[in-house]
């Protein structure tokens, strides 16, 4: 049997402190949510598919797992996990645009 931690590199968290924001709050998704469905952010939508994360999705997109809260935000989704099969998910195509925009 192998080790599954063997290999596992670990990140270090200084490393990505100041890619995200300290705090996320509930009027920052609303923002981000509404610049989206006005058109002020560029986004791009997707269908969540079975077997789907934010995460991975983050990481697809914006080459980071930790910025699945802005996809969260600008689909309008509260909780994660309780995302179905089939959900339109909207994605801010443009990172450096959203971290601009809202000082983060």
């Amino acid at each position: 049997m192998t080790n599954r931690y063997k290999n596992t590199k670990t990140i270090n968290p200084r490393s990505f402190l100041n890619e995200r924001p300290k705090f996320v709050t509930a009027n920052l998704l609303t923002r981000i949510f509404k610049d989206c469905q006005s058109g002020k952010l560029e986004t791009t939508k997707v269908i969540f598919k079975e077997g789907d994360r934010l995460d991975y999705l983050s990481q697809i997109y914006y080459g980071n797992g930790l910025d699945w809260w802005i996809i969260a935000g600008a689909s309008g989704i509260g909780w994660w996990l309780q995302i179905n099969p089939g959900t339109e998910i909207i994605i801010p195509t443009d990172l450096k645009q959203v971290r601009s925009l809202y000082n983060l």
